[in-house]
């Protein structure tokens, strides 16, 4: 005799560890690999969710393979979507295929990509191939194109706040692109500290805003209130303002301070070997 059995009409499976319902499902009792063939949803001790109509899931080590755009949420705002979706939940660990979201609710924040890792625990990721991060945290979205992109939560003790918190930080590698209403920029490599609302670009960074632009060898950028603050460039700095389509008010040195205000570049300080032409008005 066979030993998978066809189950129909509200299936409904419950251990310790999770619930499991569907409209059909085929079980293996030698394997304990549980075969989804329609709508499903899966629920652990109330943290994490499944839902996924193809693809199986072995209750015995707790490990899926999940295909057609299946979802997994966690209580704590964590989304992941995939066109095929490998989780291992007692290690906490999955594996993202094609077409992946991972979308943070809490921190409002979406990472897409085409093939990608988390892990659970650690409370990290990260995309590669065609990886891209929105952050929607404010009005105007922010987004980071990049080769790979991380993003994890560091554990910290808050001295202000007397309490353990997290705070979240972001890597991009190779071809950095980003983007946003009030500037667009380009470098090698990016870094991003939530914790001092600050990032820092690697490698010949270019910032344009307005009729701006600021370039040197590294550019931290300083945040408030999910604006730019002001920027700290670093070895080769340079910045040009356009008067008109044919004139560029100038300045060079070593080190350059740009700090900004509604958006706009209200005033550029220069340190060694400063050089500058402008059109007087």
């Amino acid at each position: 005799g066979t030993s998978t059995a066809k189950v129909r009409d509200s299936v409904h499976l419950q251990n310790e560890s999770f619930t499991m319902d569907a409209d059909r499902l085929n079980y293996n009792v030698k394997t304990s690999v549980a075969f989804l063939v329609s709508p499903t949803v899966i629920v652990y001790k109330g943290e994490t969710s499944i839902y996924s109509s193809n693809g199986w899931y072995n209750t015995a080590t707790e490990q899926s393979m999940l295909l057609d755009r299946s979802e997994i949420h966690h209580v704590d705002g964590k989304q992941l979507t995939a066109d095929t979706i490998y989780y291992d939940k007692k290690k906490g660990y999955g594996q993202l295929l094609f077409h992946l979201e991972m979308r943070d609710t809490t921190n409002k924040a979406t990472l897409f990509g085409h093939y990608g890792e988390m892990w659970e625990k650690e409370k990290r990721g990260y995309a590669t191939d065609s990886a891209m991060l929105v952050d929607w945290s404010q009005p105007h979205y922010t987004y980071i194109h990049a080769d790979s992109l991380f993003t994890e939560e560091v554990p910290y003790f808050d001295p202000v706040m007397q309490l353990d918190t997290t705070y979240r930080q972001g890597r991009a590698f190779r071809h950095v692109r980003a983007w946003s209403k009030d500037y667009q920029l380009v470098c090698d490599s990016l870094s991003f500290n939530g914790r001092d609302s600050m990032a820092v670009l690697h490698h010949e960074p270019i910032l344009w805003s307005d009729n701006n632009q600021i370039s040197a060898d590294s550019i931290n950028i300083y945040f408030k209130d999910g604006k730019i603050d002001y920027l700290y460039g670093v070895g080769n700095a340079f910045a040009a303002q356009q008067e008109n389509p044919d004139m560029y008010n100038q300045l060079s040195g070593k080190e350059m301070y740009a700090y900004v205000h509604d958006n706009e570049v209200q005033l550029v300080d220069v340190k060694g070997n400063a050089e500058t032409v402008f059109f007087p008005k």
